[in-house]
């Protein structure tokens, strides 16, 4: 029965509404922890932990993603915004040595589960750029600030182009 429970109220829900590009990643997690949420607390008490465990795209490089390619022009807005800050941090932060080194850490950070959207499920005090939009100059991303177009035209056809 708790079975046919999980499938029915969240894996059903969102196999149908599931759009298989990176861009929607953000959305279709926030969408899982949303619809999980109708789950008895006992099932809550084993979804949530997977959930958090394999949240990938909660991850800030992934969420900034969903919201360039957003409708709503204040999400977009902010997600550029947040990419130049990640930039200056980045910058001041090029003495370290897995900066150097070109390494990256690609640590999966907490989020909460009790968001009511994407935009909330991480604190975005540790945010790094997203390695689809690091070919971008910083003019041209502030540019797209003013100028969404932009966006439509340059930097989401990139990302699109990835699966």
């Amino acid at each position: 029965m708790t079975l046919t429970t999980l499938i029915v109220k969240v894996y059903a829900a969102m196999w149908f509404k599931t759009t298989p590009s990176v861009i929607y990643g953000a959305q279709h997690l926030n969408e899982s922890i949303v619809l999980s949420c109708y789950l008895s607390s006992d099932l809550r008490d084993v979804i949530d932990p997977v959930i958090k465990r394999k949240g990938f795209f909660g991850h800030p490089e992934n969420v900034l993603i969903t919201m360039l390619a957003e409708d709503k022009n204040h999400k977009r807005e902010l997600a550029l915004r947040r990419i130049l800050k990640a930039r200056k941090v980045k910058q001041s932060d090029a003495t370290t040595t897995i900066a150097t080194n070109n390494i990256r850490i690609f640590n999966l950070s907490a989020f909460d589960l009790r968001a009511m959207d994407y935009v909330g499920l991480i604190k975005w005090e540790n945010v790094t750029e997203p390695p689809l939009t690091e070919r971008f100059s910083d003019d041209m991303v502030t540019e797209a600030i003013v100028n969404p177009a932009i966006i439509q035209e340059a930097i989401l056809p990139t990302i699109k182009g990835f699966p």
